[in-house]
């Protein structure tokens, strides 16, 4: 088992191992023009990147660049291969500039807004046949400068924000070129504004007819809900009776709960003075007995027969008394106990009635909250 898993584990190995030279293999060399033409540019303060790890087209970018881009600084471009974005925004290109970028043939995107190309620099773009973006936004580009770019029909979008193309001239453009979206298109701008405005009043008056059809369902059904907001209030006047009344049987059963309670304080109270007396008789069971015990002590000095007689006549006149004094304390004691248990029982009486009063207010309660439902609404 281990072996297998090890063996896994060095096929997963080998399979990355060939797929990364497998990548490697795919990835293009760059000729010592290129690394040069592109050390230049970086040099320059532009950026040079592949679009990703497994495509090494390149991306190169001039507008981040700190200081001033002019066409000099293009001209390591006619020595790279694949480049596919170029980013040119703010810089200092003219037309000349343009020259070099229209061999950049593999090109997809391309940023020119705000720079200083006119028309005679769009015809340099004619060749640009994989081109799907391209921005001209804030530059002096006219109709006869974008009559330089029908040809190329893969062209996507197009941005003119703040040139002089005209209406006619991107209609025409659209014409030529299929699918092509132009930034801004004015006419279908108005056309989709009056759309809107459109939809909006087609919902508005849906709105009003729904509106006006809600407000007669309303008035039609006000008499019935006026009958429903009376037969509710009659219900709330009487479930307002009822719990009056409930509150008066909750009042009585209190005061029976209070009166069971003051039995029961009662009965603890009698059934704690029992204790007591057990107790002092107890103490006078003990001080009989030590009587008894001095009393057969005292029997040396004097006649003993005699004296004994009356000793035993004296225990036993204290023991019976302590025995009638006990007897009594028990007695006293097992009623206080029967007390306590018929307070503890009537207690628990009230606290069943009271109770079941408590659930029958409940009950009210949810009667009075369903017949005030209807008037709610």
């Amino acid at each position: 088992m281990r072996r297998a898993f090890v063996l896994a584990i060095g096929m997963v190995i080998v399979a990355a191992g060939l797929a990364a030279s497998a990548d490697d293999n795919k990835t293009p060399q760059r000729s010592p023009a290129e690394a040069k033409a592109i050390a230049k540019i970086k040099d320059l303060g532009g950026q040079v990147m592949e679009l990703a790890q497994n495509d090494p087209r390149l991306e190169i970018s001039y507008h981040l660049s700190g200081g001033k881009v002019t066409d000099d600084q293009l001209k390591p471009l006619a020595d790279i291969k694949d480049v596919v974005h170029l980013n040119l925004r703010g810089t200092d290109v003219t037309d000349a500039g343009l020259e070099i970028v229209g061999k950049l043939t593999s090109l997809i995107r391309l940023h020119l807004e705000r720079t200083k190309i006119t028309d005679a620099g769009l015809a340099h773009l004619k060749g640009l046949a994989n081109l799907e973006y391209l921005n001209l936004y804030g530059t002096s580009v006219t109709d006869a400068g974008l009559d330089q770019l029908t040809g190329l029909k893969k062209l996507k979008k197009l941005f003119v924000w703040e040139t002089k193309a005209s209406q006619d001239e991107i209609n025409k453009l659209k014409g030529a070129i299929a699918g092509i979206e132009i930034v801004p298109d004015p006419e279908l701008d108005l056309r989709r504004a009056a759309l809107e405005r459109r939809r909006a009043l087609e919902d508005a008056q849906l709105l009003v007819a729904e509106t006006k059809k809600s407000a007669q369902s309303a008035a039609a059904k006000l008499p019935e809900l006026e009958k429903a907001a009376e037969a509710a209030s009659a219900a709330a006047a009487a479930a307002n009776t009822e719990l009056g009344d409930v509150t008066k049987i909750l009042e009585a059963v209190q005061k029976i709960v209070d009166a069971k309670k003051s039995a029961h304080d009662l009965a603890a109270k009698k059934e704690a003075d029992a204790k007591k007396a057990v107790a002092a008789a107890k103490k006078k069971v003990e001080e009989a007995e030590k009587a008894v015990a001095e009393a057969v002590a005292q029997l040396d000095e004097f006649d003993m027969k005699k004296q004994a007689a009356k000793a035993a006549k004296a225990a036993e006149s204290a023991r019976q008394a302590a025995e009638e004094a006990k007897k009594q304390a028990e007695a006293q004691a097992e009623r206080a106990k029967e007390a306590k248990r018929t307070a503890d029982e009537a207690a628990k009486k009230a606290e069943e009635a009271a109770q079941k009063a408590r659930e029958f207010s409940k009950q009210v309660d949810v009667k009075s909250a369903d017949t005030k439902t209807p008037k709610s609404k």
